[in-house]
């Protein structure tokens, strides 16, 4: 046993030592929040040379690609001590592949020198004590730690020209851009960080008042999730709040998803892009607000006039909000799977509530939709289980596909004579639903297009005109 650890040792020395002085070439990564093209390094020599073969963990399961392995899987692998090996059957192992460590616990992760690529949610939703990137390592995907927990020490190898680690993080060198940390990190302030990364700190054990580089320019979605900050400021010198580009995909999406105990967001004044008040992030510019946390109040001043797509998304602790009079528009998954949510109250200047703005807020027990809003888009209320009452102003004339559905408590609702369209499932799923209560009469309802099951599984519902009943097909 002596023997072996001895022999495992001097491999990874060998590793540290064989390509100390390999001359470089430029490659390309993208993998801004803003799209920034990061021009990276790589070894311009096979980063086998010199390393001796490494056999990884017994049981792995592997993939061969081209000329050389990648591991796929787990298999039938019961270590907690994780080794990736270089060499698997004589051949060279290159890569992570995407899902290879899913969902699994490990105390310590070492990759052997010679590894490239760590892919596309290689280790996603894995909990890991500590882990050790070889220099070899030319490509780290953005999702391949997502969801990934790190408790104790994440460390990138002296030598790799395309990472390295400061302060518990992943750091992509070249575009100065934290791809992951580890519990207790700290975010370096000293100029080599300008980006966060999508999900670079989710989960993360934060401190509770967070402080930024100096130099920070973009917070990628989600950057934040999960953690239990509760003060954030963020500088003037930030240009792009919950955006991410790579490659030719954007992403998009709030950097406090899930953040339950965030109580204060403020962004540093001189900052040309955005502004806080009342809590909330705003796009100067163009009165959107962006993002908002629990004890947001939206401006009255006319400040804000729409709220952006997911900007209290999954924001588990807000329980009331009033949309004011300047407000027109509600994005689409606005305040999805707010699942605290009680009390909205939306003034008559919105005309527009975007598709699945409330999906999912099960809490939410009363809503009126003002006077403006000609469509109750696709899924507005989707799953909303505990709405009981909602009232549909006269002008709103399309009630689309899912606006209603699986809300499980609703009993009855009223419709105007100005709607001309119900797209299918508008209601399906409503088990206790029993009274459709229409203003006009018999002929007006056959007249208005219904889409298929827009009320499947509904309770025995009636359908009550001025001028009579139509009982459930």
């Amino acid at each position: 046993m002596l023997l072996v650890l001895l022999i495992t040792v001097a491999i990874f020395a060998s590793c540290t030592e064989g390509l100390s002085t390999a001359q470089t070439s430029a490659s390309t990564t993208v993998s801004s929040t803003t799209g920034v093209t990061a021009s990276s390094t790589t070894s311009a020599t096979d980063p086998f040379k010199d390393v001796e073969p490494i056999e990884g963990s017994t049981g792995l399961e592997y993939k061969l690609i081209g000329d050389a392995y990648a591991v796929v899987g787990i298999g039938t692998c019961t270590d907690k001590e994780l080794v990736v090996g270089n060499y698997y059957n004589g051949t060279r192992v290159t890569e992570i592949r995407s899902g290879a460590f899913r969902s699994l616990d490990f105390t310590n992760v070492v990759i052997a020198c010679g590894i490239k690529e760590i892919d596309y949610n290689a280790f996603v939703g894995t909990n890991i004590g500590s882990i050790t990137i070889p220099r070899s390592v030319i490509e780290i995907d953005t999702h391949a730690f997502r969801g990934c927990t790190v408790t104790g020490n994440i460390k990138v190898e002296n030598g790799n020209h395309v990472y390295h680690s400061d302060g518990n993080c992943i750091i992509e060198t070249d575009s100065r851009t934290v791809i992951k940390g580890a519990q207790n990190c700290t975010i370096p302030d000293d100029g080599s960080v300008q980006i966060i990364a999508i999900d670079a700190f989710e989960n993360c054990k934060l401190p509770a008042i967070i402080s930024l580089p100096s130099a920070l320019t973009a917070i990628g979605p989600g950057a934040f999730s999960g953690t239990d900050i509760t003060s954030i400021t963020i500088p003037s010198s930030v240009n792009a709040i919950g955006e991410y580009k790579i490659g030719g995909i954007r992403y998009s999406g709030s950097p406090f998803g899930n953040c339950a105990h965030l109580e204060s967001v403020e962004i540093e004044k001189g900052n040309p892009k955005y502004h806080s008040e009342g809590n909330c992030i705003i796009e100067t510019a163009t009165k959107t607000l962006v993002y908002g946390i629990k004890s947001s109040v939206i401006p009255v001043d006319g400040s804000v006039t729409s709220i952006a797509m997911g900007a209290f998304k999954e924001c588990l602790s807000l329980k009331n909000i009033i949309i004011p009079e300047s407000v027109t528009t509600i994005g689409e998954t606005a305040f999805s799977d707010c699942t605290l949510l009680e009390n909205i109250t939306i003034l008559n200047g919105v005309t527009e509530i975007g598709a699945r703005a409330f999906h999912g807020c099960t809490r939410l027990e009363s809503i009126t939709i003002p006077k403006g809003v000609m469509t109750i888009e696709d899924g507005t209320f989707y799953d909303c289980t505990n709405l009981t009452n909602v009232t549909i102003p006269e002008g709103v004339t399309v009630i689309d596909e899912s606006a209603f559905r699986y809300c499980s408590s609703l009993t009855s609702v009223a419709l105007p004579t100005s709607v001309t369209k119900i797209s299918s499932f508008a209601f399906c799923n409503c088990t206790a639903l029993s009274g459709v209560y229409f203003a006009g009469t018999k002929a007006e309802w056959e007249a208005i297009s219904k889409g298929e099951y827009w009320d499947g599984n509904t309770a025995d519902c009636t359908v009550y005109c001025i001028d009579g009943e139509i009982d459930k097909e």
